[in-house]
C-alpha cells in the first residue's frame, strides 16, 4: 500500500502451491488482503497474473476473474537469450551516454529522480487511474541502499543532451545469484524522442554490463502490449515474447 502516491490503491499477490489448490485457501488469503486494504482506506486493488503466450489464461487470471477482478491492461513479457548478438551502438551526435553502478552522481540526482517520477504518465497504461510515483533525491538514495541490502547490482545508462539535460535512462537489474537479468525502467522524454535513444540506451547498458552478463541465461522485460515503439526496440535487440501478464483491478 503506497504511502506517498496512489494512496487509494493496494497491490496484492496471492500464491497457492498447485497441490493445495481447489480447497478455498486462495479465497481465504484474498479475503484477508481485501480486509487489510479496507483497513488502509484503499478503494482499488490491483494484481498481475502471468500466463504462457500460447495459453488462454491460467489459474491466476481465472481466480481473479471469478472474484470480481477485471482486466485493465495487457502486458507482454519478453526474454532475450544470452549471450546475445547486439546491434551496433549508434548515438545521435546531439547526445552523450553516461553509465554508472551504485550511487547516481550528485549532479544528476534531481533530474534522475524526475525521470523515475514521470514513467507512469509516459508509458501506456489502463483506465485504473494510476498516478506518477513519488520520486525525489531521497528516494533515489533509499532505492540505492535497498539494492545493496538485497545484494542486487543495477547498471544504469542515461542520455545527456547537448544542453546538459538528462533526456532518458535505462536500467538492467542483476540479482546476486542465478541465471536471471531484468530490464527495468526505460524512458526517453517526449522532447527527445525520434533520435534512436531507446535502442542506444539499451545497447549501451548491455555493453557496459558485459562482466555481469557472463554466465547469465536471459534478460526478461515487460511492456504494455500496445507500446509498439518500445516493443520494436526490444525486438531489434532480439527479445521474443514468452508470456502475457494482465493488470487486473477491482473495487474493494
Amino acid at each position: 500500500m503506497p504511502l506517498l502516491d496512489n494512496t487509494t490503491f493496494a497491490f496484492l499477490d496471492v500464491f497457492v502451491l498447485p497441490e493445495h489448490r481447489r480447497r478455498h485457501r486462495g479465497t481465504v488469503l484474498l479475503d484477508g488482503l481485501l480486509d487489510a486494504a479496507r483497513a488502509g482506506e484503499r478503494s482499488t486493488v490491483m494484481a498481475e497474473p502471468v500466463w504462457g503466450i500460447d495459453e488462454d489464461g491460467d489459474a491466476g487470471c481465472w481466480f481473479a476473474e471469478a472474484r470480481g477482478f477485471e482486466l485493465d491492461i495487457l502486458d507482454a513479457v519478453r526474454e532475450l537469450r544470452l549471450p546475445a548478438d547486439l546491434p551496433p551502438l549508434v548515438v545521435d551526435p546531439g547526445y552523450v551516454l553516461e553509465t554508472w553502478r551504485g550511487p547516481c552522481p550528485d549532479e544528476w540526482i534531481n533530474e534522475y529522480a524526475e525521470l523515475r517520477r514521470i514513467l507512469t504518465q509516459e508509458a501506456p497504461s489502463g483506465d485504473a487511474g494510476l498516478e506518477n510515483e513519488h520520486w525525489d533525491a531521497a528516494r533515489v538514495r533509499q532505492d540505492e541502499a535497498d539494492l545493496v541490502r538485497v545484494a542486487r547490482e543495477m547498471q544504469v545508462v542515461v542520455a545527456r543532451a547537448s544542453s546538459g539535460e538528462l533526456a532518458g535512462h535505462t536500467q538492467l537489474a542483476f540479482p546476486s545469484d542465478g541465471i536471471e537479468v531484468y530490464q527495468w525502467d526505460t524512458l526517453v522524454r517526449p522532447a527527445h524522442r525520434g533520435h534512436g535513444l531507446g535502442l542506444a540506451l539499451k545497447t549501451r547498458a548491455m555493453q557496459a554490463s558485459e562482466d555481469l552478463l557472463a554466465g547469465r541465461h536471459r534478460i526478461t522485460t515487460w511492456n504494455a502490449a500496445g507500446n509498439i515503439h518500445m516493443i520494436a526496440v526490444n525486438e531489434r535487440l532480439g527479445f521474443r515474447q514468452t508470456a502475457w501478464a494482465g493488470e487486473y483491478v477491482r473495487a474493494v
